[in-house]
């Protein structure tokens, strides 16, 4: 039954993905000068837009900002003498740095098409910048929070099964049935958490996208947006995490149907789910931080993955581990249930020291002093700690109290699905903060 329910299930995401229509415009850019991305060695005196066909050049606009809004563009854009489907616009000259073009144009049909990209003026330059008065809402924090959960769930239903029981061997019927419960429900988590990754990742870059062109979402959906997935880091990011996302869900596939390979299948699964996290960090502050990057880049990834280990494992305890505890025709048992607890409890030891250190280092390069604690992003870095600090007392109290409960096998009153449920709450809050921290600028 299950195996059936997860075979629909990825055939429809699939196919969902599939059907997503690329978006298109009525005005379509072919080519610029500065080219997106590109570094010019002399400050630029003009921007030229070359389209597909002529816009109607009265009604368009052309901007190009500077790191610090200062804008460049001297008058009005015109036709190119020799090609009435080129835009041209002169430009005062711009000191060192990244700059934005953001351009709207109007097509004959009367439809408003948009775009942006940047370039860089002797320096690479980094992903363009928002509209003004635009930037990371709300939904923004939402969505990369739900992506954050999404992974750690599917990080939890791949590499646990593999971790905590996947060498064990030689049991009774009773253990050798639990396990298979245990796997079953593990792998219908991981494929339900990796299409919702998937998903998430497609809304997160088209939320990111919608910041940078503007416009409301009507008139998005004609936005030239291209340059921005194959030339802007996180466009980038993007496209390399949703082809591992399909990766994932090929794999947790083919783990379905060949039980026999499920475990292999699985740990490659999970590590490719894992690999993602890269791409927030690449899309975070860590990418934007000026000094020693690569030591940032490190411990920001590795924070993220030692979060979604955590997060993943609890969950997988609460939502795939005892709840085969609960079924009366034939429980998990008791030895079963205190063995994957005993070694996540091992491993979640060195998941919190790699938080902490990883964690302190990420304050550290952050928050200049402690006078910075008292700003938005010092307040919501204290919220985050002290709501990881109460979940990692209810690790504790797991470690202390309830693995010792376990060690009688009892068959069929098992203690802690509450308490793993809300150690499990508590960590999704703390990622909560850690996204909105994403978004928050840190004090400078």
């Amino acid at each position: 039954m299950i195996r059936r329910f997860l075979l629909t299930l990825l055939v429809g995401a699939a196919g969902l993905v599939v059907a997503v229509p690329g978006a298109s415009g009525h005005v379509r850019l072919i080519s610029a000068s500065p080219f997106p991305a590109e570094v010019e060695r002399v400050a630029p005196r003009e921007l030229r837009l070359r389209f597909d066909e002529p816009p109607l050049v009265e009604l368009s606009k052309v901007s190009v900002v500077a790191a610090d809004g200062r804008e460049l563009v001297i008058g009005q854009p015109r036709f190119d003498a020799r090609d009435d489907s080129q835009v041209v616009v002169s430009l005062r000259s711009g000191r060192r740095g990244a700059y934005t073009v953001h351009w709207q144009m109007v097509g004959d049909d009367g439809h408003v098409v948009r775009g942006a990209y940047s370039f860089g003026i002797r320096e690479v330059a980094g992903a363009p910048a928002p509209v003004a008065g635009a930037g990371p809402g709300i939904r923004s924090d939402i969505i990369r929070w739900l992506y954050f959960v999404a992974l750690a769930l599917a990080v939890g239903g791949l590499l646990l099964p593999v971790t905590m029981v996947g060498s064990i061997r030689d049991h009774d019927a009773d253990f050798e049935r639990g396990l298979q419960r245990i796997w079953k429900r593990s792998l219908a988590l991981a494929a339900v958490a990796s299409i919702a990754a998937l998903h998430l990742d497609l809304y997160g870059y088209l939320d990111w996208a919608q910041q940078i062109v503007g416009g409301d979402l009507d008139g998005f959906s004609q936005a030239e947006i291209r340059n921005l997935r194959t030339e802007a880091p996180i466009g980038i990011a993007w496209t390399w995490t949703t082809i591992a996302w399909l990766g994932v869900l090929g794999l947790v596939f083919a783990a379905v149907v060949r039980p026999r390979l499920r475990s292999p299948l699985a740990c490659a699964a999970g590590v490719l789910a894992l690999s993602t996290s890269l791409g927030l960090t690449l899309s975070g502050h860590a990418a934007n931080r000026s000094g020693p990057i690569s030591i940032v880049i490190v411990a920001d990834f590795l924070h993220l993955v030692a979060a979604a280990l955590w997060l993943g494992g609890v969950a997988w305890l609460a939502l795939a581990v005892w709840p085969s505890a609960r079924d009366s025709r034939n429980p998990v048992p008791g030895d079963l249930l205190g063995t994957c607890l005993g070694r996540f409890s091992t491993l979640a030891t060195y998941l919190v020291g790699t938080l902490m250190i990883a964690g302190g280092w990420l304050a550290f390069s952050r928050l200049q002093s402690p006078r910075d604690l008292l700003s938005g992003y010092g307040l919501l870095l204290s919220a985050k700690v002290l709501v990881a600090l109460a979940a990692l007392a209810l690790g504790l109290f797991h470690r202390k109290v309830l693995l010792p409960a376990l060690r009688p096998a009892h068959r069929h009153s098992h203690p802690g699905t509450r308490s793993l449920r809300l150690e499990a709450v508590l960590l999704t809050v703390a990622m909560l903060a850690a996204a909105m921290l994403t978004n928050t600028a840190p004090p400078r």
